[in-house]
């Protein structure tokens, strides 16, 4: 099942860069924040238990990109929003997507 697993991936990343580029037109959204909300999360659901401990840095990253001045705080919490909401779309696509193939 190793070629579904590497569709849907690709598909939930095509899809956070489409939807990424289409937030763009408005404001500039955080992709650091993006991508490591979308990852902590993934991880999070997959393995639970100290993985959770990962959600605490999505602050702390927010945080340090409005520091060095490359976002505001908007631009972190729609990137957050954004990694946080693909990486759940992607497990219940996931989800269903296996229930049907048994």
């Amino acid at each position: 099942k190793g070629h579904s697993i590497l569709s849907i991936t690709t598909f939930g990343i095509i899809l956070g860069i489409a939807i990424a580029v289409l937030i763009n037109i408005k404001i500039k959204v955080s992709m650091h924040v993006a991508s490591f909300s979308a990852l902590t999360t993934a991880l999070s659901i997959v393995y639970g238990g100290y993985f959770l401990l990962l959600l605490l840095l999505i602050p702390l990253i927010s945080w340090a990109r409005v520091n060095i001045e490359r976002h505001t705080t908007k631009e972190v919490i729609v990137g957050a929003i954004l990694g946080i909401l693909l990486s759940l779309i992607m497990y219940v696509i996931t989800l269903k997507i296996f229930t049907y193939d048994l």
